[in-house]
């Protein structure tokens, strides 16, 4: 399942419940034509790794503090933290990029 992020502690709240699962993070943007492209195949994702990850999706435009704290500067860009670190980023919406990243940090 995908969550919605809310705000600064909402976002703050799941990272410290995800413990040591992988925890993605979608920085996008309504307007955003890619980032609608790629949100079937996150949720899917979302859904496939229900166990080892969390998946968030932040607004850049209604959460601009967790925008400026991990530097996003285009729409879509993935995060990938593990046990409260960044391990990966990377903007675009690759399909193939995103499916072998969940796999490669939940093995």
């Amino acid at each position: 399942m995908v969550h919605v992020v809310a705000d600064t502690s909402d976002f703050d709240g799941k990272l410290e419940s995800a413990g040591d699962l992988l925890v993605v993070v979608d920085f996008f943007a309504q307007w955003c034509g890619p980032c609608k492209m790629i949100a079937p195949k996150l949720e899917d994702l979302a859904n496939q790794y229900t166990d080892k990850a969390v998946v968030l999706k932040v607004d850049v435009d209604e959460c601009e503090e967790l925008a400026i704290r991990y530097n996003i500067s285009s729409m879509p860009t993935f995060v990938f933290i593990k046990n409260k670190q960044v391990v990966e980023t990377f903007s675009g919406a690759n399909n193939d990029k995103l499916a072998s990243f969940f796999s490669k940090y939940t093995a």
